[in-house]
């Protein structure tokens, strides 16, 4: 053989190499990513206004204006939720916030008549790898 054929032999393993290393780390990488996120959420601690924004958004998608709501909130977020907002029967007239102690914090739901919004960080984020993969 010829030292021309040997080394474009060697250059196509590397290459076919290169293309599986990279096949393999694109199919673990957004698990990865995703682990890595929900550490690191396990530890943030929500403020006011990441609250006010969960609990808005998920309203904001069940559709502005409609009455006889009921917002569901780890019984922690909703005491400091409430603390926070003195004025929330003003702010959302004909939403009841209630306790639901098997959600966990920063999780939020919200049931209406049509049925129940799920907004808990575990389907958030399922959602996101959804779209990762």
């Amino acid at each position: 053989m010829e030292v021309a054929e040997i080394q474009h032999q060697t250059l196509e393993r590397l290459a076919q190499g290169h293309e599986a290393l990279v096949e393999q780390c694109c199919g673990l990488l957004p698990g990865l990513v995703m682990e890595g996120i929900r550490r690191v959420l396990a530890t943030v601690e929500l403020d006011e206004t990441v609250m006010r924004n969960i609990v808005g958004e998920m309203i904001a998608e069940v559709r502005p204006g409609t009455s006889g709501l009921e917002v569901m909130l780890n019984e922690h977020d909703l005491e400091f939720f409430q603390s926070a907002d003195e004025n929330l029967g003003q702010k959302y007239p004909g939403i009841q916030f209630v306790a639901d102690p098997d959600l966990r914090h920063g999780d939020c739901m919200v049931r209406s008549r049509f049925g129940t919004l799920d907004g808990t960080l575990t389907t958030k984020l399922d959602n996101v790898e959804a779209l990762l993969e």
